[in-house]
């Protein structure tokens, strides 16, 4: 029989048992829509390179077992359904062209139809047959699919959607935009005659709004005016948890901030957080990290990092290393959630190098997650030794910037590069043999200080071109080889003296840099750094690996973070120094007990205090 069954018409009312073995469409969109014409038929269903009968199909048990594929995998009742649901047809022309296009079960079947039919076709038949093709491509071949948008038909269709692309409305333009995109086909004219409809029609819901933002920011539209002008629709609509975390991941992706989009979306899932699940959450951070303001988003994100901390099996490890990095590009310190973290993730970790099968994240993302605690100095000795025996099994295909990301860890954790020798040299020698260094110059040098002081014994040594320009980034971002905030060290020092504190500025050491203040007949230092968490103040990424540097030449390092002793009051700067020298003198009476030098890495908020 043909695909719509035409051939069956005459025994429509009484098939009889005889028709068999009719060579029928393997598809289960064919067979479906057969059966749903013919509920009594009886269809022997046969291999599509043999005429042997496989299968006997019919009754009402029957037809399940082929609706229940055909409604997973295939386009017509889909499709049908939708179109039912969202188009209300002015026309009985207009409804009856657009179900004869549906009926269509092959790219030729579309495309023959815009020709023969093409005097007749409404702007909503042409949104149909581009929507129908985009349904059909996982039905057909790559090759069938080439020749498609080769096609002079197909180039037809799409011209007079150009031409007709003004009287479309939103929820056409959303399908135009999405099925292009189904397509893999940017073409750039079609979507740019998008636009200037979607500013001025009726958005019909947040749905339908998610859908042509999702598909605009796929096809590289990362900056308009109409994300404006949706943001607006979904912040005063009542968006479900589902299409909120939708449209965060489709904003999360945009080149220019929209606070007032992400203000609102952080104030409706706070109170969500606890019924979404891990993939969501991760989706959030992953947003708010791209695009994100503390002094709004801070709560929302407290929120996940709680979760993290105590349910951390509610994520995925994927999901997991999401939310880390997300808590890291922001500086937000939730020890609780890293540790809880990098411990979930341990046993995954364990059964990839145990087994030496492909593991579930990459080197890349393993990278990502050990520099997440690296980051803060937040250390997690089996996690680590975990994440790096994975790494050292596809050393061979990390990358320079999860090298980098790497080195940094190894260099700020205590004993690991000892521990990993043959693994840090093979990455140490990644650094400089692309472009990526280019990009972090100030981590690249200060990893060349990290070989000078803790690694010596390295056999290699970086590429003279990488250092030397690192070195002048460094001297740029520093101002020159001293201090890199002279003004507020005076500042401090002039506190001090008030306070009849001795102390020495500007002292020079035999290393690349310069101690701010150094307090009298002692080696505690006082640094002014501006790399610090921005919610607990401990020190981070380049001041904290300054702070293991000095830490080994045998200074006992305390931070004062510059941004706030910048936003303290002139009358309350001694109070907060005060708070500062108790910490030191706290360190020094647990070196003379016996306990040694006080770690960097546990120095908790590097002696800020809330003020």
């Amino acid at each position: 029989g043909t695909a719509h069954g035409e051939d069956f018409a005459g025994a429509a009312g009484g098939v009889s048992n005889d028709v068999r073995h009719q060579r029928l469409p393997t598809s289960a969109k064919a067979i479906g829509d057969i059966l749903g014409q013919f509920p009594e038929l009886r269809i022997v269903v046969a291999d599509s390179t043999s005429h042997a009968p496989q299968k006997q199909l019919g009754g009402d048990e029957e037809i399940a077992l082929v609706a229940r594929p055909y409604d997973s995998g295939s386009t017509l009742t889909v499709l049908q359904s939708d179109v039912a649901a969202s188009v209300v047809y002015a026309n009985p022309i207009c409804s009856q062209l657009d179900q004869l296009i549906l009926r269509s079960l092959m790219f030729d079947d579309v495309l023959k139809l815009q020709v023969s039919h093409r005097g007749v076709f409404f702007v909503q038949n042409l949104v149909t047959s581009l929507q129908l093709l985009a349904s059909l491509r996982d039905t057909h071949t790559k090759r069938e699919f080439l020749e498609l948008v080769k096609d002079e038909r197909f180039d037809l269709l799409i011209r007079d959607l150009v031409k007709f692309a003004q009287h479309l409305d939103f929820r056409a333009i959303a399908t135009v935009a999405t099925s292009l995109m189904a397509l893999e086909y940017r073409y750039h004219a079609l979507f740019r005659k998008l636009f200037p409809p979607a500013m001025k029609a009726e958005i019909p819901d947040v749905a339908t709004a998610v859908q042509l933002s999702d598909a605009l920011t796929r096809a590289g539209y990362l900056n308009s005016i109409l994300y404006d002008r949706i943001a607006i629709f979904i912040n005063g609509s009542e968006a479900d948890v589902s299409e909120l975390v939708a449209a965060a991941r489709v904003y999360g992706t945009l080149e220019r901030f929209h606070g007032e989009f992400f203000e609102g979306l952080s104030r409706r899932l706070v109170d969500e957080v606890e019924s979404m699940s891990g993939s969501d959450l991760a989706t959030v951070v992953f947003a708010l990290s791209n695009h994100g303001d503390l002094r709004t988003q801070e709560p929302l994100m407290r929120a996940i990092a709680d979760i993290v901390g105590r349910e951390p099996n509610r994520f995925a490890t994927y999901d997991i290393v999401t939310c880390l990095h997300g808590f890291r590009r922001l500086r937000l310190c939730y020890e609780p959630a890293i540790v809880s973290g990098m411990q979930a993730c341990e046993p995954q970790l364990q059964h990839t190098w145990i087994s030496r099968l492909p593991g579930v994240v990459s080197a890349s993302r393993l990278a990502m997650l050990l520099e997440a605690s690296a980051y803060f100095g937040i250390f997690v000795p089996s996690t680590t030794d975990a994440i790096l025996r994975n790494v050292e099994d596809v050393v061979d295909y990390v990358s320079e910037r999860a090298a980098i990301q790497l080195v940094f860890s190894m260099a700020v954790f205590p004993g690991v590069a000892a521990r990993h020798e043959y693994l840090f040299g093979l990455l140490f020698r990644r650094i400089g043999a692309g472009t990526s260094w280019e990009k972090d110059k100030l981590r690249v040098f200060a990893l060349w200080i990290s070989q000078m002081v803790q690694f010596p014994w390295l056999d290699y040594d970086m590429h003279p071109r990488t250092v030397n320009a690192s070195l002048r980034e460094w001297v740029r971002v520093r101002q020159g080889h001293g201090s890199p905030y002279p003004r507020e060290v005076a500042q401090v020092s002039c506190e001090l003296e008030e306070m009849g504190v001795g102390h020495t500025c500007f002292k020079q050491v035999d290393a690349p840099y310069e101690l701010d203040i150094v307090l009298e007949h002692s080696r505690d230092v006082l640094l002014v750094v501006s790399e610090v968490a921005a919610n607990t103040g401990r020190p981070v990424n380049g001041a904290l690996l300054q702070l293991t540097h000095l830490q080994q030449l045998g200074w006992v390092c305390h931070v004062v973070s510059r941004s706030q002793w910048r936003d303290l009051p002139i009358d309350r700067r001694q109070e907060y120094l005060v708070s500062v020298l108790h910490r030191v003198e706290r360190a020094r009476q647990l070196r003379i007990s016996g306990g040694g030098t006080v770690s960097v890495l546990g120095s908790g908020q590097g002696g800020l205090v809330s003020i």
